[in-house]
């Protein structure tokens, strides 16, 4: 036979107090060992020069390269960014395919090359 043991918020709190008061300590010695060898590798380290100088970087590129952590997601983004604009420009003639196919199914009569996505901007430049 089997019998249901439910825990609640109070009986975990003190399994956590006695897991604390009978927390193992380490020995003596090896804390010691591992703070000598510590303040080895901090003396090592204070006594070589830096690896590089901090060089104010100009330019865009070393700007966003900081904003978007590295320069991998700076070329992603950027190669993301030529190829869209050459779908926009060039429009493949695979890609016209589709976009026929796609404008018969939704009954649109216009050819979708022939919409104007860039309208001219003399209307707006009108004084008055």
């Amino acid at each position: 036979m089997t019998t249901k043991f439910e825990m609640g918020e109070e009986d975990l709190d003190g399994l956590f107090a006695e897991a604390r008061a009978d927390a193992p300590l380490p020995p003596g010695s090896l804390v010691q060992r591992i703070e000598a060898a510590a303040l080895a590798e901090q003396a090592g380290r204070a006594s070589r020069p830096p690896l590089r100088a901090n060089i104010p970087s100009r330019g865009l590129m070393p700007h966003l390269s900081g904003w978007f952590r590295g320069l991998g997601l700076t070329a992603g983004l950027a190669t993301a960014t030529l190829a869209g604009v050459w779908l926009g420009a060039v429009q493949p003639a695979g890609l016209s395919s589709v976009t026929d196919s796609v404008s018969r199914a939704l009954g649109v009569t216009a050819s979708l090359d022939r919409v104007d996505l860039i309208p001219a901007f003399d209307p707006f430049q009108s004084e008055g």
